[in-house]
This record gives structure tokens, C-alpha cells and sequence, in this order.
């Protein structure tokens, strides 16, 4: 008798191969063209050993598409169809997939045009892609992608398990007996269920490694399955864990993986979370012009659904790329219809958060004393209900603000107070921010040793986070070396290096 994974796999190869039959036959719709998801090239062998013997009376073509002439190769096989063949081909091994990689753009774009040429959708085609390929052709094959007749992903959950084997079990944080189960039994959502609610709860203990580790195997686990909003969800998270890494560069390929899912699905609650967070990290490496594009897509999406709380939070959000290029007045205008949304609805969180950007436009056109007001309204209300990440971004631009106005000994009290936060919530980018900024308010102040430490730890700190942040720091280090002993300065260097090495 087959055990729990075995007959899961039985049902899952099953569902799969009757999508597939009602695609290629029309039962399904116009559409006959087909495109299966596999996770590696073995997957993919394992497809072209099943689907044949499944239909046997079938004549089957497997087809590599190794070659780069894609659009060539496939308006070759329409031609094979509207002869009269009755082979149906199974394509697979594209440009670009070599070492598990993904279709290359060129592939890609060669088949949407094919398809906006001739039509592929309406002949019995199978298209076999690995992972990274899907991302690629929703990009690049969007009208192929669009006018497709299924989408399925070819099981392989022996595979899902050994992804979340021992290393990601966390058996320390979650009861092992309950995981072996999970796993054992292999249910697909249910595993994938369990794995991302053990993500999210390490998360929260900003056990960011380990919950990457949980948030792979989700991803392995619903892949399999074909949850296209499991793996959204997934994604999102895994790129919200990037972020409080500070690797920002990866974080924005994930939540542009997740755009890709919820798009297709048509959850807009979950695009529009994405391209607000897509927009955030583009608008952290200062990629402006990608930020203002992902939050003006979350903000149409919101507007066009009436949901006043996002559409107020999406204004802030523009503002801030209107602030940043300098249009102050446009951008204060957006700031003020945000806050009188915010004040409207009673969201706390909401006013406190404009209520700190109209402080920065303000300090930017050096009209400090309108500017702390400002602030110091935001640090009320942020006390008031426990936004300690709030109150560190708060004290930081107070600092900056100080500073700028040679009130170095202000400013590096607070900064101070934004430290304390910044470690107490684990923010690793921000804590390397503002302890550079506490390094040049101790150079003002004259305090080398103490700002060498400071300037040290940020960028170790940033060169962790690989924040461009660090170039900028190394520079300034290298700059005490003349107002300090030599002996004093490799002392302190040492000093830090062994404080931080098990960070």
C-alpha cells in the first residue's frame, strides 16, 4: 500500500495530466496551448517518461529548443500542425536554461511573436519551462502569456521535502514532532501553510536567516501545487526579509516576483502591498524613477478600488518622490491631503508618518523651527502607540536636521536615542545610517577616537547590508589616520573588528 507522500504524488501527477488533457483537447477553451512549470531538469525528464505513457494513444514530440531561433523553430511546428500532423510536441530545454537558469529574453520575446504572428495558442502545444522561466515570460511573452490556454506545475514534492529538510526545520523554534508530519504527509497547501507561518513568526523575532529558510521551502511546497498566491505571498515576504537585511538590490527581484504572481492571479490587495514595498526599495538605492513608476501602479490600483486608507498612503509615498527631486510645493500639497485622510479615518500610525515628512520637506527649505514642530508632533503620536521603528527614523532626521545647523552636541543626543531603537528593533541598515551620522557629530565635536569607532562599525555595517553607504564611510576613516597615533587608531580598528565579529 503506497504511503502518504507517495499517493499525494499519485493525486497531484493525476490533476495535472487532466488539465492537461482538457487544454490540448479545447475542453478547457479556445486556448490549446499549454505551459507546465518544472523545478529542475530531473522534473523535466520525469514529465517526458509520464505524459506519454499517460496518453498513449497520443503521438508525442519531445522537442529541445536549444537552439536561439526560437520564433523559427515554432512557426516550423504550426506548420507541422496545419498540415495535418497529428503529433503533438512537448518543448522543452530553451535558450537561457542551462544550470537550472531562465529563458532568455530573446527566447521569449520570440515566442510572443509567434503568437501575435500566427496564433501558437490555438494549436495543441506543450511548453515546458523550469522556474526562473515563468518570470521571464510574463516580462518579455506577456501576449502569449495572456492568451494561453494553462498553466500548471508538474509535481515533484519528494523534492519539496528534501528543501526543508533537517537545515530548515528549525527544530529549536518549532516542534519537530509537528514539521516531520507536515512533511511526511506532504499535503501541498498544508505544508505550505505551516512553513510560512513558521517564516512569519521568526521574522517577528527578526531571526531573518532562519526565516528565509522556512520562507524557501513554502515557495518549494507551493510551486509544486501551482499556488500562484501562495508564492506571491512568498515572495513578498522573502523580499520584506531582504529589506531588513538591507540588501536591497535582491529585495526588489523578489517583490518584482511577486508583482509577476499577484498580477496573474488578480489579487489586487497583494499587488498593491508589493508595489508599495517594490517602490520603497527602488526609492532607498535611489532609483527614483523605478519608485515613482511601482507607487503610481499601487496608487491607481487603490483609487480605482475606493480604499481611502491605501490611496492615503499612497499620496505620501508619491510626495516623497515629488520631495525628492525637489518639487517642495507639489509635494507638500500631497503631504497635506494624505494627513487630513489620515486625521479622517483616525489611523495614528498613518498621521504620525506624514506628520515626519512634512517635517523633512520643511527642514529641506531650512524652515527649522515649522520643521521640529513637525517632528516633534510625529515623536508624540509615535510614543503614544509604540512605533519604535518610527521614533528611530524620527530622532535620525531631528539629528540631521541639528546638525545641519552646527548644533553638533543636539544632534548627537539624538542620534543617540535613534541607536537604542535601531537595536532594539534589529534594523541593521539603519543603525549603519545613523552611526555615521553619529561619527560626524563626534568630529565636530572633536571626539576622533569616539567618532573613529562610530565611522568603523557603520561600514562594517554596510559593507554587511552592501550599502553604497560604505564607500562613502571608508573614506572618512581613512581620514583619522592623521589626527591619530598610528597606534591608536589600528588599536581601535582592532577593537572593532573583534566587537562585530560574530554579528
Amino acid at each position: 500500500m503506497p504511503g502518504p507522500a507517495q499517493s499525494e504524488l499519485k493525486s497531484e501527477v493525476r490533476q495535472v495530466l487532466e488539465t492537461l488533457g482538457k487544454v490540448l483537447s479545447g475542453k478547457a477553451g479556445d486556448a490549446r496551448c499549454c505551459v507546465i512549470r518544472c523545478t529542475d531538469k530531473d522534473v523535466v525528464e520525469s514529465l517526458l517518461t509520464v505524459v506519454p505513457q499517460a496518453y498513449q494513444r497520443i503521438l508525442w514530440q519531445a522537442q529541445p529548443m536549444s537552439d536561439t531561433h526560437v520564433a523559427t523553430e515554432l512557426r516550423n511546428v504550426i506548420a507541422s500542425a496545419q498540415s495535418g500532423s497529428r503529433v503533438i510536441p512537448i518543448l522543452h530545454s530553451w535558450p537561457g536554461e542551462s544550470s537550472d537558469g531562465a529563458i532568455s529574453a530573446d527566447a521569449a520575446k520570440g515566442i510572443d511573436e509567434v503568437e501575435e504572428e500566427l496564433g501558437l495558442r490555438a494549436y495543441p502545444v506543450v511548453l515546458v519551462v523550469l522556474a526562473p522561466s515563468i518570470r521571464t515570460l510574463v516580462n518579455h511573452a506577456r501576449l502569449f502569456w495572456k492568451n494561453k490556454g494553462g498553466y500548471v506545475a508538474w509535481p515533484n514534492l519528494k523534492q519539496a521535502a528534501s528543501a526543508v529538510g533537517p537545515k530548515g526545520r528549525g527544530e529549536e523554534e518549532v516542534p519537530s514532532g509537528e514539521v516531520s508530519e507536515v512533511l511526511a504527509r506532504l499535503q501541498g497547501e498544508k505544508a505550505g501553510a505551516f512553513l510560512l507561518k513558521a517564516a512569519e513568526r521568526e521574522m517577528k523575532r527578526n531571526n531573518r536567516e532562519k526565516a528565509r529558510e522556512f520562507l524557501m521551502g513554502a515557495v518549494q511546497v507551493y510551486s509544486q501545487v501551482a499556488n500562484l498566491a501562495g508564492m506571491a505571498k512568498v515572495y513578498h515576504l522573502l523580499g520584506v526579509n531582504c529589506v531588513a537585511e538591507g540588501d536591497l538590490i535582491t529585495a526588489t527581484e523578489w517583490f518584482a516576483q511577486a508583482v509577476d504572481n499577484w498580477s496573474i492571479v488578480g489579487d489586487q490587495d497583494g499587488l498593491s502591498d508589493s508595489y508599495l514595498q517594490k517602490g520603497q526599495a527602488h526609492f532607498a538605492r535611489g532609483e527614483v524613477d523605478k519608485a515613482a513608476e511601482a507607487f503610481r501602479l499601487g496608487l491607481a490600483l487603490d483609487e480605482a478600488r475606493g480604499d481611502t486608507k491605501r490611496v492615503a498612503a499612497g499620496k505620501r509615498h508619491i510626495a516623497m518622490v515629488l520631495e525628492r527631486i525637489g518639487r517642495f510645493k507639489k509635494a507638500e500639497d500631497l503631504y497635506r491631503a494624505s494627513l487630513e485622510m489620515e486625521i479622517a479615518q483616525e489611523n495614528r500610525l498613518g498621521e504620525a508618518r506624514v506628520l515626519h515628512h512634512l517635517g523633512r520637506l520643511l527642514d529641506q527649505q531650512k524652515q527649522y523651527g515649522k520643521a521640529e514642530e513637525h517632528y516633534r508632533q510625529s515623536i508624540e503620536i509615535k510614543e503614544s502607540i509604540g512605533d519604535k521603528p518610527g521614533l528611530a527614523t524620527s530622532y535620525h532626521e531631528m539629528g540631521n536636521m541639528k546638525l545641519a545647523q552646527g548644533e553638533a552636541a543636539e544632534a548627537l543626543e539624538l542620534y543617540k536615542k535613534a541607536v537604542l531603537f535601531e537595536e532594539m528593533n534589529g534594523d541593521i541598515p539603519g543603525l549603519a545610517k545613523t552611526l555615521a551620522q553619529v561619527g560626524l557629530a563626534e568630529l565636530k565635536l572633536s571626539k576622533f577616537e569616539d567618532a573613529l569607532r562610530s565611522l568603523a562599525k557603520a561600514h562594517h555595517l554596510s559593507r554587511k547590508t552592501r550599502s553604497p553607504l560604505a564607500a562613502e564611510i571608508v573614506q572618512k576613516v581613512r581620514d583619522l589616520e592623521d589626527v591619530l597615533s598610528v597606534d591608536t587608531y589600528n588599536k581601535i580598528l582592532r577593537e572593532v573588528t573583534e566587537s562585530l565579529q560574530g554579528r
